[in-house]
């Protein structure tokens, strides 16, 4: 059994990782299929009966999904099979949110043993207003 995808315990801690989870979950057909292999693991002609998208369309949906760590796959004789990996989808959703002190208080974010804190994440503690129009409002960062 080969594992394709890159384990949890390197959770999403980059910049560059956080945005491939987040255009992983922007997507509808992505969202949906990550509900579909919440359910059990499926191998890509399962996935593509269940909706009206051609096999290429839905094996790139997968990719996304792979490089956002969001899904694992293995190769079984000719299938591949994939399944949803709950634990990364939670530290992501955990590092992102724990990024907000308003988030961590409400008890989002941070709680699963180690996560990276902001400052270690390379993320400046305060946002702070600067001067500008009125219907745009900028910020910038003191840290």
């Amino acid at each position: 059994m080969r594992e394709t995808a890159r384990p949890v315990e390197n959770p999403p801690t980059s910049e560059a990782d956080l945005g491939r989870f987040f255009k992983a979950l922007a997507d509808d057909t992505r969202r949906a299929i990550l509900g579909l292999l919440e359910r059990r693991e499926r191998n890509v002609s399962e996935i593509v009966r269940r909706f009206n998208l051609t096999q290429p369309t839905i094996s790139r949906h997968l990719q996304v999904l792979r490089e956002a760590r969001l899904v694992r796959c293995e190769r079984r004789g000719q299938h591949m099979i994939y399944r949803l990996d709950p634990d990364a989808l939670a530290l992501g959703a955990s590092v992102f949110f724990g990024r907000f002190r308003r988030c961590r208080r409400a008890g989002l974010g941070p709680g699963l043993g180690s996560l990276p804190q902001p400052a270690e994440l390379g993320q400046p503690a305060d946002l702070k207003p600067v001067e500008g129009n009125r219907t745009h409002r900028r910020f910038r960062f003191d840290g």
